[in-house]
């Protein structure tokens, strides 16, 4: 790969006056390495926001999902919170997240790395993108000076994420009839 790779260990809010000032326009924000099968276009710097401890974070009032939390800790964390009211329906996306890609890929992949595949390559089959539109997830996307956008799945495929970045994903409560089958 020719660009930078640049690895962010801090919070956003840390960071924040760094990533104004450095990101080129052709940045992309990288949690996972879907370079492997896509080709991602001119791209001037990467930066990997793995290691970002607030995109990890998995909240209980709304129930939110990082956007740096991996498909298999999604699936471990809808499998606990499938015993609550309102929140049933989450075992049936953790049952389905199951057949997503194989283990090694869900061991590294995010839920928001899907999404963003699926926006830049709108042929690509996502039941992630499927799953999140069903259970009526919101997706909330931060910019480089703070301001958050909140968008369903749908809206996200033709949103400027231009130096932005999905901070985390909130997920309904349903009433305990609803089923995904």
């Amino acid at each position: 790969m020719s660009c930078p790779w640049i690895q962010l260990t801090n919070s956003s809010r840390e960071i924040r006056p760094k990533v104004q000032l450095a990101i080129p326009t052709n940045t992309r924000f990288c949690t996972d390495f879907v370079a492997a099968i896509y080709s991602l276009g001119p791209i001037d710097t990467f930066i990997d926001i793995t290691m970002v401890p607030e995109l990890k974070t998995i909240g209980a009032t709304p129930y939110t999902v990082g956007g740096g939390v991996s498909i298999t800790d999604a699936i471990n964390s809808f499998e606990s919170r499938s015993s609550e009211s309102g929140y049933e329906y989450l075992a049936q996306l953790a049952s389905h997240l199951n057949y997503v890609a194989n283990t090694s890929v869900r061991n590294v992949g995010s839920l928001t790395g899907n999404l963003m595949l699926k926006r830049a390559h709108p042929e690509f089959p996502s039941d992630v993108f499927v799953l999140l539109e069903a259970a009526g997830a919101t997706v909330h996307v931060r910019d480089g000076t703070g301001g958050q956008t909140s968008l369903r799945p749908v809206e996200l495929l033709s949103a400027d994420m231009n130096r932005k970045v999905i901070e985390y994903i909130t997920f309904p409560q349903h009433a305990a009839t609803v089923r995904f089958t």
